[in-house]
């Protein structure tokens, strides 16, 4: 230059460069619901090699893998099918994967026919939580029903999701209520019986707490030898027992059911021999040996 002519350049326009990597551009939501589809769909941009969204890239594809925490391995799942850029974003729709609820979990995007690590990028880290409550499960069965007396092994029971995960919120309590529903194989429209036994239950709710209900204070009250299935039920969701058998309770009292008569010569049996019956303190005879 000589100092004297001095003239503009022409307008140049740079353009970004091939695809060449993925960035996270819509993260997946704090949490999903195991088998459920994410409320957010996870996307990507497309990037060139210089970190220069191509927003006009149309033509790039990519894959997705879940990968667990790191506690379970960081095992990573099979791939999703290759999903087409739009305007330089890939946007992955219906996702859903049903794992063991959890934190940790992660996407693994990969850049269809990248040719280094420069191909993958990683999601934000989410939790799966367990689905919406499905069914009721036993944990222990009621056992040891004593006429009036708190059964000596009360039910737990969890509420599970569709994939048999405990329901754990914190925030769900759910109140289970128990009932009998047959008794010998006939089966109640109530929690009554005919004659002779009459039967009913005591304490028969508990609260769900982290998804499990545990009684403490069951009672079946009913007919000593007479077994009866009980039905446990959150709204229209309901699991049935085993057979549960009632046993009297502790020995308590004599009986005399016959009154001994006289008019036999000294030293001869009774005309009439006593009869007299071991109870319990309902009135229940006992039929086997019991010192409580």
């Amino acid at each position: 230059l000589d100092g004297t002519n001095i003239s503009d350049s022409q307008q140049v326009t740079l353009t970004a460069g091939a695809s060449y990597k993925l960035s996270e551009f819509q993260a997946p939501a704090a949490s999903v619901a195991t088998g459920a589809d994410f409320s957010t769909d996870p996307s990507v941009k497309v990037l060139d090699q210089w970190n220069n969204w191509i927003s006009d890239e149309n033509d790039a594809t990519a894959i997705v893998r879940l990968v667990t925490p790191a506690a379970s391995g960081s095992v990573q799942r099979s791939a999703s099918t290759a999903v087409k850029a739009v305007n330089g974003v890939i946007t992955f729709s219906a996702l859903k994967y049903i794992e063991t609820p959890a934190t940790g979990y992660t996407l693994k995007y990969e850049l269809v026919g990248g040719a280094n690590n420069d191909r993958f990028t990683s999601s934000s880290a989410f939790e799966i939580v367990p689905g919406a409550p499905h069914h009721l499960a036993w944990v222990t069965a009621p056992t040891g029903a004593r006429s009036n007396i708190a059964l000596t092994t009360q039910p737990v029971i969890e509420l599970r999701d569709g994939s048999e995960n405990v329901v754990a919120d914190p925030a769900v309590h759910s109140t289970l209520t128990a009932s009998i529903s047959s008794t010998d194989g006939l089966l109640l429209r109530d929690n009554s019986l005919a004659n002779p036994s009459a039967a009913r239950l005591e304490n028969a709710t508990a609260v769900s707490n982290t998804g499990v209900v545990t009684f403490s204070q069951l009672k079946l009250l009913g007919l000593p030898g007479t077994s009866y299935t009980l039905k446990f039920a959150i709204n229209t969701r309901f699991t049935t027992s085993t057979s549960v058998t009632v046993t009297h309770a502790a020995a308590h009292h004599l009986t005399v059911t016959q009154q001994p008569t006289g008019g036999n010569a000294t030293g001869a049996n009774l005309a009439g021999q006593p009869i007299v019956e071991l109870r319990d303190r309902f009135e229940n005879v006992v039929t086997s040996n019991s010192t409580d």
